[in-house]
């Protein structure tokens, strides 16, 4: 496996490790957490929301693809 290939996975697996922490804090939000901490559990997830989508969406994961689409 090429390194730009290799290089993408690591971003895209952190990514993926941010949306399913986002979706672990969604869970919990439906099932035991207490309503008093509505308010940071929003402002947690909000954080996590604007992480994935500057990191998918940044320069760095445009030159990743493109980089990884050129070597195969």
């Amino acid at each position: 496996m090429s390194d730009a290939i290799k290089k993408f996975q690591a971003h895209a697996g952190r990514i993926i490790r941010l949306n399913e922490a986002a979706g672990l804090l969604g869970w919990d939000q439906q099932t035991f957490m207490p309503p008093a901490a509505a308010e940071s559990r929003a402002e947690q997830l909000a954080t996590l929301s604007e992480l994935i989508h500057e990191m998918s969406t940044s320069k760095e994961m445009g030159d990743l693809i493109a980089s990884a689409e050129a070597e195969t």
